[in-house]
């Protein structure tokens, strides 16, 4: 294997030469070329991975900029996650639960000091809200490989123009392709380990005047890398675009994410050094051993007799794979407008939609079930009592909805650059403890009896952002300052049940201590304003090769699991933002 690498790279190095000293020797032997063309002045080596150096390197930025160019993004395997391909960035630490990076649970990313959930992202101009699994909008929900163009990251910080109030620093751009001018379509399929199988679709109109438009259908199935479950990922998306007379563009986007997969059981080093690197959740139930008879005034009354119910309590059965899932439907909706309004002066406008909707499923043993039956039915709350393993069903749901405005107006030596960005998050959420038929984890699920309500409340966030740039070239454009500010304005609400607390209080312990009715359904407010956050840059050009670069920048984003904290159902005064 290593005298296979050795000899590789060895021959890599002697065709580098080769084309370095082949080159020259030819315009040389061209006599309307001049000695001075002959001279190379620079030789760049691209490989499948590594391509378009001067996006990928970030040439003319003033802030530390690297890239994923469209070969790269082209050059990886089949289904890859739009996120894992981060990994090839410097800066960057992708940790991925499977190949695939699909599993929205086992994501982890790192830059610098920034983790997924301080990270911005941008969707061709779409801010792309909140990172998390629950309620959140996650990018790799909304890309194929196929269709993107460059993923641009700012590993630093980010420039103030672009829209985010998840970021204290990074954010990370993707862009999305512009359909073909000629009429043609992708077939693509791909097979590989744990039955895994990938189709891609694609058709492209061509350019019909001034449209042209493409859609694409990519389906991913295949089976868990460890442990038994599957996952299943349909993912659609289309793109319209018209070009008017003058300069003028209208662009239509549309997403599609329909996805479904099972659990990954996380655990400690030692549980996978006693169980195997493959440990995951049981593919079938015991047939003996956990599934007990339990005695229980089922019917409330008092007394237990034949019409009370025996529940089969299987506390010891909760690891059964079958009854722990995530189903996500996402879609995004979007229109953009770029126009020439006037000579030297551009703008643009980006409106969209995304309506997101969900759940995921996790059991809950008799024991831990039947403690918050017990609270919850002493104060009134409508709660049948556990049968045994419960269904443990969260929803999630909600929309986006916002606008994005860009102008910008070159004079003299200036490019100036404004606008603003604003936006109503809507996010719904849900979590209950449902009967299954017989107390077993594999029974039918029994949508009206409900063993114990833990939340139920929506929470809303409107953002509003403005921000002012300029940059500025001089000494013949060999520097270029950047000098900007942006400001950032966030109001969150929550309102509804939060956790157990607004149900029932519980004081001591379960069925033996005293029971106080919940504070009930709340509403909590809090404001979150920026101020002006500056951003100062330069690049300089040394020669025609060499650049150098340095930049200063401050940044704000709403505080981290702001649902987390608010929905704990304890009074306390609202956090103070990360700044």
């Amino acid at each position: 294997m290593t005298a296979s690498l050795k000899t590789y790279c060895a021959l890599a190095l002697v065709l580098t030469t080769i084309a370095a000293y082949a080159l020259p020797a030819q315009s040389q032997s061209t006599e309307t070329t001049s000695e001075e063309d002959a001279i190379m002045t620079a030789v760049v080596v691209e490989g499948r991975r590594i391509s378009q150096t001067d996006l990928a390197i970030g040439l003319d930025e003033a802030t530390n900029t690297v890239a994923v160019t469209r070969e790269e993004l082209l050059s990886a395997p089949s289904g890859i996650s739009g996120l894992k391909m981060l990994e090839t960035l410097p800066g960057f630490n992708v940790q991925t639960d499977g190949a695939l990076g699909l599993y929205e649970f086992g994501n982890s990313v790192m830059v610098r000091a920034f983790n997924l959930q301080q990270i911005g992202f941008v969707l061709d101009g779409i801010p792309m809200g909140r990172s998390d699994a629950f309620g959140g909008s996650p990018i790799f929900r909304y890309v194929d490989n196929e269709n993107l163009g460059s993923v641009v990251a700012s590993p630093g910080a980010g420039d103030v123009s672009l829209p985010s109030y998840a970021s204290l620093g990074p954010i990370v751009s993707y862009n999305s392709i512009d359909p073909a001018t000629e009429l043609g379509g992708i077939i693509g399929y791909t097979v590989g380990d744990d039955n895994l199988q990938r189709t891609f679709l694609k058709f492209e109109t061509g350019k019909i005047g001034g449209f042209s438009a493409y859609i694409s259908r990519s389906k991913t199935d295949g089976d868990l890398w460890r442990g038994p479950g599957t996952i299943d990922r349909e993912h659609f998306e289309a793109k319209a675009l018209y070009e008017f007379d003058g300069g003028t563009t209208l662009t239509a986007k549309y997403v599609s994410n329909d996805f479904f997969d099972f659990d990954s059981p996380s655990g400690s080093r030692s549980t996978f050094e006693a169980n195997g690197s493959d440990f995951g959740y049981a593919e079938t139930l015991p047939e003996t051993g956990c599934i007990i008879p339990v005695e229980v005034d089922f019917n409330q009354d008092g007394v237990i007799d034949d019409s009370d119910f025996q529940p089969l309590q299987t506390g010891s059965c909760t690891s059964y794979f079958a009854d722990r899932v995530n189903i996500r439907q996402d879609s995004l909706y979007s229109l953009s407008l770029e126009s020439n309004l006037a000579e030297n002066f551009f703008a643009k406008a980006t409106a969209y939609y995304e309506d997101k909707d969900g759940f995921g499923v996790s059991p809950d043993s008799y024991g831990n079930t039947l403690g918050r039956f017990l609270d919850q039915v002493e104060v009134g709350v409508p709660v049948t009592h556990p049968r045994g393993v419960q269904y443990g069903l969260s929803t999630v749901g909600g929309d986006r909805t916002g606008l994005v405005l860009d102008f910008e107006w070159q004079i003299a030596n200036h490019s100036l650059e404004f606008g603003g960005w604003v936006e109503e998050d809507v996010y719904d959420r849900t979590q209950l403890r449902l009967n299954n038929t017989n107390g077993s984890a594999d029974g039918e699920v029994l949508f009206d009896e409900v063993a114990y309500f833990r939340r139920d409340y929506t929470a809303t966030r409107e953002s509003t952002q403005v921000y002012l740039k300029d940059t500025i070239s001089l000494l013949d454009d060999r520097l270029r300052v950047e000098l900007g500010a942006k400001l950032l304005d966030i109001d969150y609400e929550l309102d509804g049940y939060r956790d157990f607390n607004d149900y029932a209080i519980r004081i001591g312990d379960p069925g033996e201590g005293d029971t106080l009715p919940g504070f009930g359904p709340q509403v909590i407010t809090a404001s979150y304003s920026s101020d002006p956050l500056p951003m100062v840059g330069a690049v300089y050009d040394l020669n025609e090769t060499d650049q150098v670069f340095a930049s200063y920048s401050q940044n704000f984003a709403l505080p981290r699991g702001v649902d987390t904290i608010f929905d704990d159902a304890v009074g306390f005064p609202a956090p103070q933002p990360d700044a």
